[in-house]
């Protein structure tokens, strides 16, 4: 791989060259890792200990496969809203004009 500027029409004549030889599979691979480029995952948070918790405690393996509940904050669960009426009427108007 070559880059640089092209002649004469910039101030710089920077060129970059990359070799690769002999580079074994685990050098390649560790380019991929997360790590190499800065993410790291930080277990230090107890809000985060207590959602895996939670998050492990409610994976169960049923009928060949595996199912978790839905994550809620504590004590919201009720408060989600329904919009089952403003979903219905459309619904149903459509219904009622294929009738007419």
């Amino acid at each position: 791989m070559l880059s640089g500027s092209y002649a004469g029409k910039s101030v710089s004549k920077g060129l970059q060259m990359l070799c690769l030889n002999n580079i074994s599979e685990n050098v390649v691979k560790s380019l991929w890792e997360l790590d190499a480029i800065g993410i790291v995952d930080n277990d230090a948070s107890p809000v985060a200990d207590k959602v895996m918790a939670k998050f492990e405690e409610s994976t169960t393996f049923q009928r060949g496969r595996y199912e978790v509940n839905l994550p809620w904050k504590e004590n919201q669960k009720g408060s989600l809203m329904d919009n089952k009426g403003n979903a219905f009427t459309p619904c149903l108007e459509d219904w009622q004009g294929t009738l007419s």
